[in-house]
């Protein structure tokens, strides 16, 4: 985890020096799910409604459509478990989940800068639980996992975006395997950051003359 935000930092500072960075807030709904592959029915999971919060940045990479979008956000995650319909209450079988995730997503953005444009894209996040009040999931625990995602960003910077990811660890807890997944339904806001680190822009038509 700390090896990704590192590379994360890096690249962000990095890119930075070639180009202008966006960056801005993003946050909105979690809808999220750990599976326990080691659990028999007539046991199951079912997802909870959470939030997600963090700042991304965007840089462009290669020409005017491919983009690079690290980001670093806290995830309140969570299932429950369920066994013949009813809700088992006892020994925390509603979990809930707090994460830290560190992601670095690909982004290829349709038509040209300065528009309206649809983006679709995909990548990879490493995330480490803060806290966790269920007996499967250890609250000092590590995941990493990829995702899509696909959105639509306006010319003035307001973005929303709409992103799966499944977690690629099964982390082990009391001889129980774990693997998370999520649906995320988000809206953010890009700020424009020239290379001197001021907020771009044009300039008013009367200082041009």
């Amino acid at each position: 985890m700390k090896k990704l935000l590192l590379i994360t930092s890096l690249l962000t500072i990095a890119l930075t020096g070639t180009g202008q960075i966006k960056i801005g807030p993003e946050g909105g709904l979690n809808i999220s799910n750990y599976h326990f592959p080691s659990i028999q029915r007539p046991y199951g999971s079912y997802p909870v409604i959470g939030f997600r919060l963090g700042i991304i940045a965007d840089l462009a990479i290669a020409g005017d459509n491919c983009y690079l979008q690290p980001g670093v956000l806290y995830a309140h995650n969570g299932t429950t478990l369920q066994q013949n319909s009813y809700t088992l209450t006892a020994s925390g079988h509603y979990m809930s989940v707090k994460t830290i995730e560190v992601s670095m997503n690909v982004l290829y953005k349709f038509g040209n800068p300065g528009n309206s444009r649809f983006f679709i894209g995909g990548g990879i996040y490493g995330g480490k639980n803060i806290h966790s009040d269920a007996i499967y999931i250890n609250s000092s625990s590590f995941d990493i996992g990829g995702g899509i995602n696909a959105g639509f960003e306006l010319k003035q910077g307001l973005l929303f975006r709409a992103t799966a990811q499944k977690g690629f660890l099964t982390p082990r807890s009391y001889n129980i395997t774990v693997q998370s997944s999520n649906i995320v339904l988000t809206a953010g806001y890009l700020f424009n950051r020239n290379r001197a680190g001021g907020v771009s822009g044009k300039l008013p038509d009367n200082l041009m003359q």
